[in-house]
C-alpha cells in the first residue's frame, strides 16, 4: 500500500486573525517519517503564557524557488532554504522531548500579505527571540566544507572556553594565539567559505535573532556548534590578528582571519552594545548611525532600522511606528525617528 502523504492542490491557506497584544502563531510540526512531506498545523498562543518554542533565524532565499508543505490541511508553498531547515529540524527532532516540534517561522507565524500584523509583530521580536527555549540559526545545508569548517570553529572555541577558566590564562594565551596564526591558511580555508558565502551573515533581520537569543546553536545541514563557542572561537580570531606578522609563513591565516572577524563585525558590535547597556538596549541614534554605514542587506530597505528595534532601548523603541505601506520610504521612517528624538530632547528641556 502507498502511504506517501497526497499533497495535491487543497483549499487555499488563510489566517485567523490574532485578537490580543502579545498573541503569535506557532508552528507544529509532528516528528514522524522524514521521508514523508511535511505537515503541521498553526495555533495561537500569548506570549505571557507561552509553551516552549524554537525560534527559527534564519534568511528566505530565493522567492522564486519553493516547495509545498501542508499547514492546518491546505497546501503552503515556502522557499527552499525554509523547507530544507524544517526538514532538517524534523529529522534530528531538534525540539524539546516529545512527539512534534513546536516553533516560531516568521514566513508562516506572521500573515506575511497584512502589513497591519507585520507592524505589530515586528514590535515583538524582542520578545520572541529572546524567550524562545532555543534558536536555531541555519546557515542553510551542508556543502563548501561546511562539516570541516564548523569542526575547526568548534575545536578553537571549546579550546578558547577552556583556556579563559584557566588561572594559567594569562601565561599561556599568547602561545594559543600563535597556534592558531601559524594554522596554515588551506586548514581555515573552510571557515572563510562559511563567512563569505553564506548570505545569512550579511542579512539585518538576523542580527537581534541571535544577539537576543539566551541558548541558541548553529546548523549547517546535520551538523552544529553551540552559538556560544562559536562566539569564543571568533573572539580568540579578534585577538589573533592583534599579533605582530612576524612571518611570512602566517600571512594566510591571518588574513582569513582578518576577513571573518569583518563578515561579523555588525553583530560583534551590536552585541557588545547590547551586553553593554545590561541588556537594556541600544540607543536610538547609535543605532541609526550604525545600520546607515553598515554593510548589511534587507530586501525591504525600511527593514534596515525595524530589524534591529529588538536591540533598541524599549523607551525609544515604542516611539518608533511601523508602517509597511507602499506609501512609507525609508525617508520616512528616517524622518520619524529624527522626529521622535526631537521630541524627546524638548521634553527633557521642558522636565
Amino acid at each position: 500500500m502507498d502511504n506517501t502523504t497526497d499533497l495535491s492542490p487543497a483549499s487555499s491557506f488563510s489566517y485567523k486573525a490574532l485578537r490580543q497584544a502579545q498573541e503569535i502563531r506557532l508552528l507544529r510540526i509532528p516528528i514522524d517519517d522524514d521521508s514523508q512531506p511535511i505537515t503541521s498545523s498553526l495555533f495561537h498562543a500569548s506570549l505571557d503564557n507561552c509553551p516552549p518554542y524554537t525560534a527559527l533565524s534564519y534568511v528566505w532565499g530565493d522567492a522564486k524557488t519553493t516547495l509545498p508543505i501542508s499547514v492546518n490541511g491546505s497546501i503552503v508553498s515556502i522557499t527552499k532554504n525554509l523547507h530544507e531547515a524544517l526538514s532538517a529540524l524534523r529529522k534530528s527532532g531538534a525540539d524539546t522531548a516529545g512527539a512534534a516540534l513546536t516553533l516560531w517561522v516568521d514566513a508562516l507565524c506572521i500573515n506575511q500579505s497584512d502589513d497591519a500584523e507585520k507592524a505589530i509583530q515586528v514590535q515583538l521580536m524582542r520578545r520572541i527571540y529572546h524567550e524562545a527555549a532555543q534558536v536555531i540559526i541555519w546557515l542553510g545545508p551542508e556543502g563548501g566544507e561546511s562539516t570541516a569548517a564548523l569542526h575547526q570553529l568548534r575545536d578553537i572555541g571549546t579550546r578558547f572556553q577552556k583556556l579563559k577558566s584557566s588561572p594559567l590564562y594569562a601565561l599561556r594565551i599568547p602561545s594559543f594565539l600563535q597556534g592558531i596564526a601559524a594554522t596554515p591558511g588551506s586548514q581555515l580555508r573552510s571557515v572563510w567559505y562559511l563567512f563569505r558565502r553564506r548570505p545569512y551573515w550579511r542579512r539585518v533581520w538576523v542580527i537581534q535573532e541571535a544577539v537576543l537569543a539566551r541558548r541558541a546553536t548553529v546548523w549547517c545541514g546535520r551538523d552544529s556548534v553551540a552559538w556560544d563557542v562559536l562566539q569564543m572561537a571568533l573572539k580568540a580570531f579578534q585577538l589573533t590578528v592583534s599579533l605582530p606578522r612576524a612571518e611570512a609563513t602566517t600571512t594566510a591565516a591571518l588574513s582569513i582571519i582578518a576577513d571573518v572577524n569583518q563578515d561579523i563585525s555588525h553583530f560583534r558590535f551590536c552585541a557588545e552594545q547590547f551586553y553593554a547597556s545590561g541588556e537594556q538596549g541600544m540607543g536610538l541614534m547609535e543605532t541609526l548611525w550604525w545600520t546607515l554605514k553598515a554593510d548589511i542587506q534587507a530586501t525591504d530597505p525600511r527593514d534596515r532600522m525595524y530589524g534591529l528595534l529588538g536591540l533598541i532601548k524599549e523607551e525609544d523603541r515604542v516611539q518608533i511606528p511601523i508602517d509597511y505601506s507602499a506609501a512609507t520610504t525609508l525617508e520616512n521612517v528616517l524622518f520619524e525617528i529624527q522626529l521622535c528624538t526631537e521630541v524627546g530632547r524638548l521634553k527633557q528641556q521642558t522636565n
